[in-house]
């Protein structure tokens, strides 16, 4: 019973000096404070579970030379990192980490750098740190590490099921985002279609009024004001030549030319534009039948994993994921913004001001 015990003290243990290591190293990288890490706590299970398994594999006295096992150690916990970064993007279909930048990695999930940091640390950690820890935890009587792993494995378990189920939610949310990000874009397609028909009628239709302006002014020379009527559509025509000269009626570039005449029209394209600037509400239309306590804790999860794991990618998702990433950073400034709901169809309810997500 107390070497059960021990375990899941050195299993939280490892997990925040995990966390520690984690935090300080992304937060050195991007210059501010980052909270590493898949739960909300100090804690990061895959640092615990590694060191757990090489004492349990790799631990003796005495100790196995440094070399050979700082490559055991290497191996053992890129295997442990690899499976990991899979089962997590087949649970929630999203790559949490990614070394796709890096030299020498394997499908993104492993790197020869962390390679190297996990046999560093391994060696670090079987051959001066848990002698000093397991003989400490050692004198600790039965009662007390029993009580301390209960507490600790208590929050740890609640830290892991909100976290879990957040995920789990804001997945489904972005399923439905991306569906609906993918009708309005099949709207907007409709609409282009329409657009650039009567585009195209209407630039036949000038053309067709040149032709018949040319026609009057060779027509009309018995007239007594034929010179200021001359000047007048000259002018017309010279406009109208100028326009059609730039749009190019044999490329389909000639719309893009023609902005003034159908600016009015392009406001009510693509609903695609707006979405870097007023995403649409990965909540949905109606609000949430949740304990408002509750909603400020997704929230807060939510927007912790967007800076903890800036690079984080959604796959066919992405685009629902940039809007989710975009609405919680203007929620958490205090932005304010409504989204327009004729022209979309979606909820139009303004934004609370107070957010209540509190930094990491």
């Amino acid at each position: 019973m107390q070497t059960l015990g021990l375990y899941v003290l050195w299993f939280l243990f490892y997990s925040v000096v995990g966390w520690i290591y984690e935090s300080a190293v992304c937060s050195i990288q991007e210059k501010r404070w980052v909270n590493r890490g898949f739960l909300n706590g100090p804690w990061i299970p895959i640092y615990g579970s590694g060191a757990l398994l090489v004492i349990l594999l790799f631990y003796r006295q005495p100790p196995i030379p440094i070399f050979p096992l700082f490559i055991l150690c290497g191996v053992m916990d890129c295997t442990l990192e690899y499976i990991t970064s899979w089962a997590m993007e087949k649970l929630f279909h999203a790559r949490w980490w990614d070394y796709s930048n890096m030299r020498f990695h394997i499908n993104g999930r492993v790197c020869l750098l962390g390679f190297c940091a996990f046999g560093v640390l391994s060696v670090v950690l079987l051959w001066w740190v848990h002698p000093a820890l397991a003989a400490f935890t050692g004198r600790i009587p039965l009662g007390i590490l029993w009580l301390a792993d209960g507490i600790f494995l208590l929050l740890f378990l609640t830290d892991l099921a909100v976290t879990v189920r957040t995920v789990v939610a804001l997945d489904q949310k972005l399923v439905e985002l991306q569906r609906r990000i993918e009708e309005e874009r099949q709207k907007a397609a409709a609409k282009f279609r329409v657009y650039r028909e009567e585009l195209e009628d209407r630039l036949e239709d000038l053309g067709d009024q040149i032709d018949r302006v040319q026609e009057k002014i060779r027509d009309s020379r018995h007239n007594a004001d034929l010179e200021s009527y001359r000047q007048q559509m000259e002018g017309r025509i010279a406009a109208l030549l100028e326009r059609l000269q730039e749009s190019d009626l044999v490329d389909e570039s000639r719309l893009e030319q023609l902005q003034q005449l159908w600016e009015q029209k392009r406001r009510q394209l693509m609903q695609l534009s707006r979405l870097p600037d007023e995403p649409l509400r990965f909540w949905g239309d109606k609000p949430p039948k949740t304990p408002r306590f509750w909603q400020h804790v997704q929230r807060h999860t939510q927007f912790r994993l967007m800076r903890a794991f800036p690079h984080l990618k959604a796959g066919e998702r992405s685009e629902a994921l940039e809007s989710v990433r975009h609405q919680l950073t203007l929620e958490k400034s205090g932005h304010r913004f409504k989204l327009v709901k004729k022209s979309t169809g979606l909820d139009a309810n303004a934004h609370p001001k107070d957010s209540s997500l509190d930094e990491k």
